[in-house]
């Protein structure tokens, strides 16, 4: 077991923490990363056209390869007011840092970070990349397909909050949207249009009793309405000829964009057909490259098999820590839906942190997990690359 210097991994907590990153505002997290990296002997530090970075450690044989993700952006801070002290002035109390990020997922990429210092002088079989993500709070998975397409790695291990279990799968998101499509009239004249409200209000009932499926491990296949607008606005005595809602859909292992547009059409089963449709919203993002991430908004479920080699091999490795294995599953999304959902590579996650501590005001990482995750990523580079 390596022995991880707790006051060198807090500091660099604490650095992380102090750099703001919101999405689209990463760029000087990178460079400190860069700079960071560079001074621990990092074999190699790329930073893709979409701002992300990934550090390579070169493996002394050509064994499998393993990828550790950590993204680097966070949500904002509109709730200052019920902070104790400023999200970007990380602090220690009662063996928890705290600040904006720290559970999500800045306290992962620490202990990533500081688990490479320690395998560049091990020096595992295989390469070991250590990747910073931008633009996952928005678009889970979508920047970090470029970086497994160029470096194609054995495994991929998600570094988001599982409180050092293991998870081995999570379910996906889609956003859903709905239109439909009236005729304008003078409110005082109704007869004369047709209200797109009353159409959406129709197929909005007709969802509600959808029956969702279900996954003993994911959970169910909900699908919630999250907003709804009407056109045009403010109706000013005008009947709305034009009525949007979106649905937060999360998804099973096994559904498509197609499958839920056409689920969902059906179960509408409107006999305007052509005033109505059912399609998956689209996702553009300016990173702080000045390059887009477009692609629709749809992260797929995914699922590891506890029969794989890579769960019983990540199952010896935190055993070797001293970290008890127990196996759960994400309830949000994560970036597992780019390296399993859509690349089909063989995923965990395992971070410290626990789930109910993202986006919250006073957000928090207890240290004593923080030096648990670093030894278990260090173990987990070891011998997932045998």
């Amino acid at each position: 077991m390596i022995d991880v210097n707790k006051e060198e991994l807090v500091q660099l907590c604490k650095k992380i923490i102090s750099i703001p990153s919101e999405t689209g505002n990463e760029g000087q997290l990178v460079e400190f990363i860069a700079s960071q990296m560079n001074n621990w002997g990092f074999d190699n530090v790329e930073v893709d056209k979409y701002g992300s970075i990934v550090g390579m450690i070169r493996g002394t044989c050509g064994g499998k390869s393993v990828l550790l993700d950590a993204h680097l952006d966070t949500v904002g801070v509109s709730d200052i007011d019920k902070w104790k002290q400023s999200p970007f002035s990380p602090w220690v109390q009662d063996g928890k840092i705290y600040g904006r990020g720290a559970a999500d997922m800045k306290g992962s990429l620490a202990a990533m970070i500081m688990a490479g210092k320690y395998l560049v002088e091990k020096r595992p079989v295989g390469d070991i990349y250590i990747v910073g993500t931008v633009a996952e709070e928005p678009a889970e998975g979508i920047s970090l397909i470029p970086v497994l397409e160029k470096y194609l790695p054995t495994y991929v291990v998600i570094g988001e909050a599982t409180s050092l279990r293991i998870n081995i799968g999570q379910r996906g998101r889609g956003e859903v949207t709905i239109e439909t499509f009236g005729k304008s009239a003078h409110s005082s004249n109704p007869q004369s249009g047709q209200n797109a409200v009353y159409m959406m209000l129709d197929a909005v009932d007709k969802i509600k009793g959808m029956s969702p499926n279900e996954d003993k491990l994911l959970g169910k296949a909900i699908m919630e309405l999250t907003d709804i607008v009407s056109s045009p606005y403010p109706g000013l005595s005008v009947i709305p000829n034009y009525c949007k809602a979106t649905y937060d859909r999360r998804l099973l292992v096994g559904d498509s964009s197609e499958t839920i547009i056409k689920e969902v059409s059906n179960w509408i089963n409107s006999e305007e057909s052509n005033k109505l449709k059912v399609s998956i919203a689209e996702t553009d993002i300016l990173t702080y490259k000045g390059e887009r991430l477009q692609a629709p908004k749809f992260a797929p479920a995914w699922k590891t098999s506890l029969e794989s080699s890579l769960v019983k091999d990540a199952i010896r490795a935190i055993q070797s820590v001293g970290i008890k294995p127990e196996l759960g599953a994400y309830s949000f999304c994560t970036n597992g839906s780019g390296s399993a959902g859509i690349m089909s590579i063989p995923t965990i996650g395992f971070g410290p942190g626990n789930e109910s501590e993202a986006h919250i005001a006073n957000e928090w990482v207890e240290i004593d997990d923080l030096v648990q995750a670093a030894r278990g990523y260090y173990s987990l580079g070891i011998n997932l690359t045998m």
